[in-house]
């Protein structure tokens, strides 16, 4: 036991007692003992100061998106806004006020006229004041007018500012100024009517807009491309069986210059140049016959086709070569009419046709003229005259017609005087004037007060055969175009031609016309000979030369 008293305290079995300790020599250290097992933890101690922030740690990978939610309802629209103020007139611009549809001078300042119609799609003559409402208009008036004799294309638009539906846009083909003391004024004309486009009616005293833009010349034509390979030529049907005729045809005389088919007529021998002829000995009435023909080549020679009796030509067709031209002639009461008529090309189709109205001949459907019946004829033979071996006449019809058709009011009307057409490229359409009347029968039901016009004031519809010829001066440059407009918006029919070489160029229409109470027709024509020509020169046959038939 440790001996830190000097007395220590013994327990031997006898009773205790002490002993007196006496301090010995240190001895040797023992050998180190196991360590004995962990005492219990003690208390927690109290909390130490928390140390300094360490480094933020790297972000960890993004999650996955969740899901997108269902869209909420569409809001309610809003009011529309109010709206904006108008655009100023673009630069090439000015405003006029209108004071009148009826054409002619202005009173003053800021005024234009419309000539002569309520309609801006019939319009097409305006008077401008110098000042608009805004400045001078001299340099927009000039810059037009220069336009044209470079060659350009101005267009001129005229719009109402209070309501742009109301509106119309034309071709200007010249300008001009004068001063009839209202302090100038422009005179423009435009190409019509129609107007290129116009829609809603002319309003006096509104502001009208009026602006323009130029278009560029004429490009040069395109090359023609290469013409495609022509296709197989079908097999040939079996040629049917040749049926009965109301003609045969024989050689005049018994002579071997003519051969004779079933429908054609040809010189085989003989001389060129002496006539040839063939015939049919079928007579038909005076009245009520009809001879059709087709000439297939165009030769340096003369056709002959007429009927008539023992010679005597009452009515025929002369196909004649000339000046490098193929004429078209009438034969009359055994006599030749000139000038010709019309010109032909190969195949065409001609057609005598001859009833109680009078006689009426045709060219591939085209009336070219009519006559009276000739006084004493009682009864008609076709016959067909060649002047060149191996010339032919073919698709020979002949034969009566069983029931002469009714006969219906007619009249035709010439113009009495000259008329120049001005040249232009593109062509610039003028109206064909017819001033005086040469033949009529009975009444037809419309207006021609004017020379220009035709209008149906009958108060019902009716309609009319129309059929025109206009005779050009001799030019042969260019092309002559011919056509005839319903109510100034339409053009119903038309004919353009190449001019002919050394001579005058005649056009040709005839067309039937259904016109409503207040419809109206008129004939335009146009050239681009650069050169103005007349119509309407030929003491022969007038130039210009319209018949009418009313039909229903």
């Amino acid at each position: 036991m440790p001996c830190k008293n000097r007395f220590v305290n013994v327990n031997r079995g006898c009773g205790p007692f002490q002993v007196r300790c006496k301090r010995g020599k240190r001895g040797k250290i023992g050998y180190e003992g196991d360590t004995g097992p962990a005492g219990s933890d003690g208390s927690t101690g109290p909390t130490g100061y928390t140390g300094e922030t360490g480094p933020t740690g790297y972000t960890g990978e993004t999650g996955p998106t969740g899901y997108t939610g269902e869209t909420g309802p569409t809001g309610y629209t809003g009011e529309t806004g109010p709206t904006g103020i108008g655009g100023i007139d673009g630069a090439n611009s000015i405003r006029y006020y209108l004071e009148s549809t009826s054409g002619g001078d202005v009173s003053g300042s800021t005024y234009f006229t419309s000539g002569f119609n309520s309609s801006p799609l019939n319009s097409y003559i305006f008077v401008f004041a110098y000042f608009s409402t805004i400045s001078s208009s001299e340099g927009f008036w000039d810059t037009i007018s220069n336009s044209i004799s470079n060659g350009l294309t101005p267009y001129l638009q005229i719009t109402q500012v209070s309501n742009s539906t109301i509106t119309g846009l034309y071709k200007v083909l010249s300008i001009a100024y004068s001063d009839p003391g209202n302090d100038g004024q422009y005179t423009v004309t435009c190409d019509g009517p129609p107007a290129l486009y116009g829609n809603g009616a002319w309003n006096t005293s509104e502001l009208y807009s009026i602006s323009f833009n130029l278009g560029g010349p004429q490009g040069y034509t395109g090359y023609t491309g290469d013409t495609g390979y022509t296709g197989y030529t079908g097999y040939t049907g079996y040629t049917g069986y040749t049926g009965p005729a109301l003609f045969g045809l024989l050689a005049e005389g018994g002579t071997s210059d003519i051969s004779v088919g079933s429908n054609s007529v040809t010189k085989v021998g003989g001389t060129s140049g002496t006539l040839s002829r063939g015939y049919s000995p079928q007579y038909y009435p005076y009245n009520a016959a009809f001879l059709t023909f087709t000439v297939p080549n165009l030769t340096n020679s003369e056709y002959r086709v007429f009927l008539g009796s023992s010679g005597f030509r009452s009515y025929g067709i002369s196909l004649q070569y000339a000046g490098g031209n193929n004429y078209v002639y009438i034969y009359y009461n055994d006599g030749i009419e000139l000038p010709q008529i019309s010109t032909y090309s190969a195949g065409d189709i001609f057609t005598i046709s001859v009833s109680t109205n009078g006689t009426y001949f045709y060219q591939n459907g085209v009336l070219l003229t009519s006559k009276s019946l000739v006084s004493g004829t009682t009864s008609l033979q076709a016959w067909f005259g060649i002047y060149t071996v191996g010339d032919y006449i073919d698709n020979i019809a002949y034969g009566y017609l069983a029931s002469p058709p009714s006969i219906y009011p007619f009249i035709t009307y010439q113009n009495s005087t000259t008329q120049s057409i001005t040249s232009s490229s593109p062509p610039s359409n003028a109206i064909v004037l017819f001033d005086t009347s040469i033949e009529s029968y009975g009444t037809i039901s419309l207006d021609h007060s004017s020379p220009t016009t035709f209008t149906n004031n009958s108060g019902s519809t009716h309609s009319y055969m129309v059929s025109v010829t206009v005779n050009y001066d001799i030019n042969s440059s260019g092309i002559r175009t011919l056509f005839i407009s319903k109510n100034a918006s339409t053009r119903i029919t038309q004919t353009i031609v190449n001019a002919v070489s050394s001579d005058n160029t005649f056009l040709n229409l005839n067309i039937p016309i259904l016109l409503n109470n207040t419809d109206y027709f008129q004939v335009w024509t146009s050239q681009d000979s650069g050169t103005s020509l007349d119509i309407g020169s030929d003491t022969d046959f007038g130039g210009s030369s319209i018949t009418i038939q009313q039909i229903q």
